[in-house]
This record gives C-alpha cells, structure tokens and sequence, in this order.
C-alpha cells in the first residue's frame, strides 16, 4: 500500500453526454500506445476477435512518444459509432477524454518489486513518479477494470488499494498455435528455446548458469542477438534467432523440446501458455502467474525462481525420459485448448462488455 486507495465510487462514474442505450451492441474503439511488446499483440487480436464476431471494433494507434510525453502526440477522439473505450492502464487520460465508459486491462502491475531484482533507478523513478500516476487516474475514471491474471489483480489491489477487478486470462489462437504434425526426429542435441527479451526480471542471468550445467548435449536456442547474449554470459553455441515472425514463432516452438521460462515476474506470461498449445512442455519459475497456466508436474515443471541448478535438473530430467516429456507435452495441448483459448478469450470480454454497457 501506499498510503491512500481509489474511492469506492470510482466504478460509478456518470456518462452523460453519449450514454448507450441498455441493449446497445458493444462497439469498442482502442486508443493504444504502439509499443513494439506484447500488449500490441493482446489489442490487436482481441479487436481481430470481435469484428469476427460481428461487432465493430477500431484500434487507434499512437506514437509511443504518447506514453512518455502524451502532450506532444495530437489526440484522436473517440468515433461517433464507438460506445465503449477499451485502455491499457498505462494510457495517460489524455487520450480518452469524454463521457464513454472505460474498460481498462491492467497486463502487468510493476509497483510490487516482487521480481527480486532491482529494476535501477531510473526506471524505479518512472514506474513510481509518472506510471502510478498514469496508472492510479486510469483505475479511477474506468468503469470496469481487468487483469490479466489473478496474480496481476492481486498486485493491483495490494498497491492501489480496493479495486474490483475481472480477472480474464489471455487466449490463444489455436488453429495456429497447435502441436507440429511433422516434428523432427528425436535427436541430439536436446533443443531449449527460450523467448522473450534479456533482463533480470526475464531471468536472463540463469541461462548462461543453466546451459553450464547441462553441458554439450543440450542446444539453447533464443530470440535475441549474438551481442545480447554475450553480455549475459551465453557462449557461441547458443543460436540466437532474432526477432520471430510469427509463422516462425509458431515453427521454433513446435521443434522445440523444451521452453525455458526462468521469468521472476509475469503479469500472464503468453509465450508459455502458446508453447504449451503447441505441444512443447514448459521449465518455467515457481513465480508470479505462471502457476496460473501450467500444473507442476502434469503438463509443465515448475522451479524455485533463481535457482539454476533446479532448472537444469529439470531440463535433464525430461531428456533423459521422452515418455514424461510426452505425457506432458498431451496435457499441455489440451488445457490450453481447454481453459486459454482465443474463443474463451473473446466471449468474455463481448460478456464483460455487454455489463458494462447495462
């Protein structure tokens, strides 16, 4: 906590001006921030998945100058047919502007310091001095507000005090994400893949650690570049890929034996739930919302955050028995497909919505 919380009204805000009608159909327009991350993503396929569900839906990009210094990006208001804004919270109120109701997702709550690690002092500064501000006026002026996951809504409430939350988990699109129907023989070396940028928060310090232990056997494969990995101890053997499209995104995780998901600190953790549509067993932390997506021991492993040598152990664990990584690798497709599809995804925000617009 930090001293004072969002009065109990701030779900009760009064829209005057352009009020919907009760049985309005939801149109939802996005002003988002073009970040080059993950939310990008979550705006774009959440927009493609109403308007294929017949509902109108328009993304409004802004320059990521926008989220550093919104009053130098011209404001775009909200469509004369739109009657829903759908926000990140991280979106300065600059940008939404008017009487509509505000729908807000909360990705990824960074005021905790739950990582462990420290982020330095700049970037303490802006999360602390400009984000909580940004984000504290977003909670305040929305009419519902939703995270990601239940460890994201928990650390929204432990920071910024009562706010009611829905929790809705991304989806993913399984008619893409799903296990290879020609995966290549099983053969050395044992592949590891792992996604996402370098950073303590990402756990990055553990892979150099964690391939050291493993020895020559076993391939980390990774979606940085070769200079990236070398300030973080990785040696040439390690295959750096780049940036992925994701037609090759979807290509490395189905060859994959294994992701490698030593994150400390995950508002969702979306790699991890597509690896698993895609039938790769994941070694992810014991940390954050990650417990959220995989079940320790029936389709993924779960290690103690900051240990290598139980990831490693781990890793070694599903090389050295193909009949576990298999049994994992069935359970894994299937409770994404279950519980964390873009079909489940959609139909609970169209729901969400539809409340909101009552």
């Amino acid at each position: 906590m930090n001293g004072w919380s969002l009065p109990p009204s701030h779900l009760h805000v009064r829209h005057s001006e352009r009020a919907p009608p009760p049985t309005a159909e939801p149109a939802v327009w996005f002003p988002a921030v073009r970040t080059g991350t993950g939310t990008d993503h979550f705006t774009r396929i959440l927009c493609d998945g109403l308007r294929l569900k017949g509902l109108r839906a328009e993304i409004a990009w802004i320059d990521r100058r926008g989220e550093y210094f919104p009053w130098t990006v011209p404001i775009q208001r909200a469509p004369s047919w739109a009657n829903i804004v759908h926000i990140n919270t991280w979106l300065h109120s600059r940008f939404y502007k008017g009487s509509l109701p505000i729908v807000a997702t909360s990705h990824h709550c960074v005021h905790t310091g739950i990582s462990g690690k420290r982020r330095g002092i700049a970037r303490t500064a802006y999360h602390r001095l400009w984000i909580e501000r940004v984000e504290r006026a977003a909670l305040q002026r929305a009419t519902n507000v939703i995270a990601v996951s239940q460890f994201t809504a928990n650390q929204t409430k432990a920071h910024f005090g009562p706010v009611e939350l829905s929790v809705i988990h991304n989806g993913v699109d399984t008619s893409i994400f799903r296990p290879a129907i020609d995966k290549a023989d099983q053969a050395s070396p044992f592949k590891i893949l792992y996604i996402g940028s370098f950073s303590t928060r990402k756990g990055s310090d553990l892979l150099a650690p964690i391939m050291q232990q493993l020895g020559p056997y076993f391939q980390l494969r990774h979606t940085g570049n070769r200079d990236q990995a070398a300030k973080w101890g990785l040696t040439d053997d390690s295959i750096a890929l780049g940036r992925l499209n994701q037609a090759e995104l979807v290509r490395e995780l189905q060859q994959a034996d294994v992701l490698l998901f030593p994150s400390r600190l995950e508002g969702f953790g979306l790699a991890v739930a597509e690896s698993m549509a895609c039938g790769t067993p994941v070694v992810a932390s014991y940390a954050s919302s990650l417990p959220e997506i995989i079940t320790d021991e029936s389709d993924g492993l779960l290690c103690r955050s900051g240990d290598p040598a139980q990831f490693a152990a781990s890793i070694r664990r599903l090389a050295d028995n193909r009949a576990f990584l298999d049994e994992l690798s069935t359970r894994a497709a299937k409770k994404i497909g279950q519980h964390f599809s873009l079909e489940r995804f959609i139909d609970a925000h169209i729901n969400l919505y539809s409340e909101t617009l009552r």
